[in-house]
């Protein structure tokens, strides 16, 4: 996890997205802009793609990268609690998806590549060009934010329910590579 707000800087944007900066930094000098990416933004993909390097040497590593997404956008309502994000081409990351949802849905209303696409610009979607798809299994866990609205006693439930069924998904998909 990283030790800044998105308002300040998004971490699971590239340094040359528009949407790097928040509302507060987004009107800050080009120099101070490069002094937060240098604080937070570098260190925190530098530690997490040595994370992944290590554990893509040891074996196929699953990452999951865990994001919350407003349940109304523009004025129209996103209507899932949760969007499986993954690169249609990368064979494991769609099987993976696909077994995690179908787990999934008879709790939870899943979509796969939404509410954004899968190769939309982010951590998962840079570390993909970085590490090899039979090693690096790279999958972004979008939940509707109306899930922690409802009921703050939801989130110890939804957490089991989301790791149990990864688990489960992952041994299978996994299994015999």
């Amino acid at each position: 996890t990283g030790n800044v707000s998105r308002l300040v800087i998004d971490l699971n944007r590239s340094p040359r997205n528009r949407s790097l900066f928040g509302h507060v930094t987004g009107t800050l000098e080009r120099s101070r802009k490069d002094e937060l990416v240098e604080r937070y933004l570098l260190p925190y993909r530098r530690s997490v793609a040595e994370y992944i390097r290590r554990g893509t040497g040891r074996g196929i590593l699953c990452h999951v990268s865990v994001h919350s997404f407003t349940p109304v956008l523009n004025g129209v309502r996103r209507n899932c609690s949760a969007g499986l994000l993954y690169d249609p081409s990368r064979r494991l990351e769609k099987d993976l998806c696909l077994r995690w949802k179908e787990l999934l849905d008879p709790l939870y209303r899943v979509r796969l590549n939404y509410p954004y696409r899968g190769t939309s610009d982010g951590c998962v979607t840079s570390f993909r060009r970085e590490f090899q798809a039979d090693r690096y299994v790279g999958v972004e866990l979008e939940l509707n934010q109306e899930l922690f609205l409802q009921d703050k006693g939801v989130i110890p439930s939804l957490a089991c329910d989301m790791a149990v069924a990864l688990m489960s998904a992952a041994e299978r998909t996994l299994a015999g590579h």
